[in-house]
């Protein structure tokens, strides 16, 4: 692979080899070659709308599909149906206001004041040389290969070794998917400017990677639309509409331990003719 330029493998992924010195690496102490990746997609920034009416649609599946594979299920559907809990997910099915009221609160915290609604995303980092040191077998990487590279940069064990994802960056552009000006990019990219309307920058990206996305994928790759990109603004609403309905659950449970221990306590008050009594020290009441 030719060591300056990025390749497009596919997908929204690039891929090339750079040499580092021990100190440019700054992982394990050593130089050497080491697979830069890129992994480009996009995304629409979610509303809490948005998150709640995802939530709604996983839960009509769960309610209407009679499939026992799982095929038919989104990721958020399949969870629903694991945890199990029909009456909520009826009523998330069936539109129930309350519930969604009741849920409203618990949707994370959603970005404010963005210059931006849609964003080109690019999730960088590093995989060592060509060997895939993660696999079973410890055989070498094919870097053409779209499903290993993906594989490679999110396993937990690259990831613990300072390989996988390890940075990412954020580009602001118009709802027809089109960067705006391509100059003011390239200015703040060379500036390494980590946070602007237009450009976030977060993680370990180093300023040649910015440089070079820039020059080598963005400006070249990227000029005009970018709809061909993977699309993965569905997969954050189920993201947050999961952890909306898991916090709610949580909330319920612990309500409901609340109330169990508090109807405890009444019932050992009337048991106790009405005085509160500390069971380790005070005798039992003998009726």
């Amino acid at each position: 692979m030719n060591e300056s330029v990025f390749e497009n493998i596919g997908q929204g992924v690039y891929t090339r080899q750079r040499t580092f010195s021990a100190q440019e690496q700054g992982r394990n102490g050593r130089g050497g070659t080491l697979t830069e990746v890129a992994l480009f997609d996009r995304l629409v920034l979610p509303t809490v709308e948005s998150v709640l009416s995802c939530l709604q649609d996983a839960a009509v599946q769960v309610r209407d599909y009679s499939s026992d594979t799982g095929n038919a299920y989104s990721n958020l559907g399949l969870a629903l149906k694991e945890v199990d809990l029909p009456e909520i997910t009826d009523r998330l099915a069936r539109g129930d206001q309350k519930i969604y009221e009741a849920l409203r609160p618990f949707v994370p915290a959603l970005p404010q004041g963005r210059g931006y609604t849609h964003f080109i995303r690019g999730q960088t980092g590093y995989l060592l040389g060509e060997q895939d040191f993660a696999s079973s077998g410890g055989d070498a990487l094919a870097l053409h290969n779209l499903r290993l590279v993906r594989s490679s940069m999110v396993h937990p064990q690259n990831i613990a070794a300072g390989f996988g994802i390890s940075g990412r960056i954020e580009i602001g552009v118009n709802d027809y998917w089109s960067i705006l000006d391509f100059d003011v990019l390239r200015t703040l990219m060379r500036d390494n400017v980590r946070k602007s309307n237009t450009l976030s920058v977060f993680g370990r990206v180093d300023e040649k990677l910015l440089i070079d996305l820039n020059s080598e994928v963005i400006y070249r790759g990227f000029y005009g639309q970018l709809r061909w990109l993977p699309d993965s603004s569905n997969t954050i609403c189920e993201s947050l509409a999961s952890q909306t309905v898991g916090a709610y659950i949580i909330q319920q449970k612990e309500a409901e331990v609340a109330l169990l221990a508090g109807l405890g306590a009444i019932s050992q008050m009337i048991a106790d003719r009405g005085i509160p009594r500390d069971h380790s020290v005070d005798p039992e009441v003998v009726n």
